[in-house]
């Protein structure tokens, strides 16, 4: 069965995972519990209701957690704008690489005609070929990242802001993949202590939560020219909720 929690959460005491185990009562009814592994003799923690810690995000995090449809909207236009500032970017770049792959071309092709005229002896030629295809290969990975990181970007960047700008809303609408990507998306790492869990946000929704308004997102898309972890955009496809 899916569980919202699974793989997302650590035991505050021991480190190990806390695995969702699912429950049910004499009348019928179900619960889900994080529990430990206890792989470590020595912890302690007991089982720990998902519900209450639902419960706990929606008063400390999700309930806080929200911008005006004005704000997202504000937000949007700003990110589409320092995106296309990027493409510039990274076209110019793109042209560069295959300035270089073609030199590099050329000077493998005149190695290929002096080994052919005798000029030079195999090894010298076999290592300098090696090198050059070495390189025309890193160039080519290179020129791959830019163009896969170019793919819907600005769509899925559209989602994560308008999800970030109320997920409890998201949280309470929506199928259980969706919340756990939800939660992967805006959470470093969580742990569980006694009854509460522990959390810290990924940097950038930290800064949405404790100011809430947009100017400061400029002044770190500037500096990070948007540049999020493919795990963030992995993760965001499962969040196209609209």
């Amino acid at each position: 069965s899916p569980f919202i929690f699974r793989g997302l959460v650590r035991c505050g005491t021991c480190g190990c995972t806390m695995s969702p185990e699912l429950h049910t009562k004499a009348n019928g009814k179900q619960y889900i519990y994080l529990k430990c592994s206890h792989l470590h003799k020595n912890c302690h923690q007991k089982p720990v209701n998902e519900q209450s810690i639902l419960q706990q995000l929606e008063r400390e995090l999700f309930g806080k957690f929200r911008l005006s449809p004005d704000g997202i909207k504000s937000l949007q236009r700003e990110v589409r704008k320092k995106l296309e500032q990027e493409a510039g970017f990274q076209e110019h770049s793109k042209t560069g690489i295959r300035a270089n792959i073609s030199k590099l071309n050329t000077r493998k092709q005149r190695m290929i005609d002096i080994f052919a005229d005798g000029d030079i002896d195999k090894d010298t030629y076999r290592t300098t070929i090696a090198n050059i295809d070495s390189e025309i290969e890193t160039l080519n990975n290179t020129l791959l990242k830019y163009e896969q990181a170019g793919t819907d970007i600005a769509e899925t960047v559209d989602n994560i802001i308008e999800i970030a700008g109320n997920p409890s809303f998201f949280m309470k609408s929506s199928k259980i993949h969706e919340k756990r990507a939800l939660l992967n998306l805006l959470f470093s790492n969580s742990t569980i202590t006694g009854k509460s869990l522990c959390f810290s946000l990924k940097k950038t929704f930290d800064l949405l939560l404790n100011q809430r308004e947009c100017p400061f997102w400029w002044e770190w898309l500037d500096s990070n020219q948007l540049r999020l972890k493919p795990t963030d955009l992995q993760s965001a496809p499962a969040l196209q909720l609209r």
